[in-house]
């Protein structure tokens, strides 16, 4: 949970990506403004705190559309800006009772949601998803949704990441603008590409972002890389 001297908040979407780093989300509605302490307790009740990890403050206001599903975790969104259609496509992770998908929905320039949210991940529903990341491609009128998800590995004693059986790689999906019909199939980014001998797929590969190039009429992806996080 985060917490303050009056309150306290439980996180949810609450996934271990090592034994270093998890991931979760916070809902701050309501919640008052100023410093919230972050505390972590593993299941053998051991704990530890960050004090002032988070800051709340200015006023959030309403909602303008809700589109998600109700009773589901939704992790944070990531959004962009179609020039051509004057819209925006919202991509988001929803979480329930241990089942994630990723969902991308079409918003007009007031927040009024256009056609029916589009499934990204091909995927089963029991595969853990987070991170996700929108770029328009104003030359195609495109849009390239990437995400993260876990896929297993088996590596050696002396690779850097001994020990580990599964790690995230970042996977990307096109849809056309007009209508989010899926182009071609999910691709794996950091896949059995070599890069200081050893396979990008062979680490935790998290937290993308990405952008369109109009100027080499290519998308640029970039992300974070975990080196040696148990050894």
């Amino acid at each position: 949970p985060f917490e303050s001297r009056t309150a306290r908040a439980s996180g949810t979407s609450v996934v271990r990506i090592s034994g270093s780093q998890l991931t979760c989300a916070f809902d701050t509605t309501g919640r008052a403004i100023g410093t919230w302490d972050l505390v972590v307790t593993n299941p053998d009740a051991n704990s530890g705190s960050l004090p002032g990890a988070f800051r709340i403050s200015g006023t959030v206001a309403p909602a303008a559309s809700v589109f998600s599903p109700v009773n589901t975790a939704d992790a944070p969104p990531a959004i962009c800006w179609n020039g051509t259609r004057n819209e925006f496509l919202v991509g988001w992770v929803d979480e329930s009772a241990g089942s994630y998908d990723v969902w991308i929905q079409r918003l007009n320039s007031s927040g009024t949601t256009q056609g029916t949210r589009v499934a990204v991940s091909s995927s089963a529903g029991t595969v853990p998803k987070r991170d996700v990341a929108i770029a328009w491609n104003s030359t195609n009128d495109e849009y390239f949704v990437a995400w993260c998800e876990p896929r297993a590995i088996s590596v050696g004693s002396t690779h850097p990441s001994s020990g580990y059986t599964n790690v995230s790689s970042v996977f990307g999906q096109r849809f056309r603008g007009s209508d989010l019909a899926a182009t071609g199939t999910n691709i794996q980014v950091t896949d059995s590409a070599v890069f200081s001998i050893y396979a990008l797929s062979d680490f935790n590969n998290i937290r993308p972002d990405l952008c369109w190039d109009a100027f080499n009429g290519d998308y640029q992806v970039i992300w974070l890389q975990e080196w040696s996080t148990r050894n």
